[in-house]
């Protein structure tokens, strides 16, 4: 058996690297050879379990437990990750707190994943720089779910 793959092996080589993909499948840019491609629902799948996206279970929490002022000021057009890191941690129950703290150590770090957020799911998170470009402000939306 092994004989008869290395026979094949030299026609399999030359049959990869003479290989055009079909109009369809090529990619637009020419630098490969074709389109990537991403199952939908596994891409959504693995998404929802990315540590940035379960950062906005325990924000969300947090908003519910707290007052409705605590509420507005997690959700506000221009909050900043220092602020809502304190909102989140006044307000979120005992047994939530290790679950942020392990996603969230710190404002800089929820600052961080709040960014990638923004990029991951912009109807969730928005983010713009003020102050010359020195500090970001964020705006979450509220959870459709709860």
């Amino acid at each position: 058996m092994d004989e008869a793959l290395a026979r094949e092996l030299p026609a399999l080589a030359w049959f990869i690297d003479h290989y055009r993909a079909p109009e369809h499948l090529q990619e637009p840019t020419g630098r490969h050879r074709c389109r990537a491609y991403m199952n939908k629902t596994l891409a959504t799948a693995v998404l929802g379990i990315s540590p940035e996206m379960q950062l906005l279970e325990p924000i969300d929490q947090a908003a519910r437990c707290g007052t409705p002022e605590d509420a507005k000021q997690i959700y506000r057009k221009d909050a900043t990750s220092t602020g809502i890191y304190d909102r989140v941690r006044a307000n979120l129950p005992a047994d939530k707190m290790r679950a942020f703290n392990l996603l969230a150590r710190n404002a800089a770090k929820l600052g961080g994943k709040l960014s990638k957020l923004a990029e991951m799911c912009p109807d969730r998170v928005q983010v713009r720089k003020e102050g010359g470009g020195r500090r970001n402000v964020y705006t979450i939306a509220h959870s459709v779910t709860g």
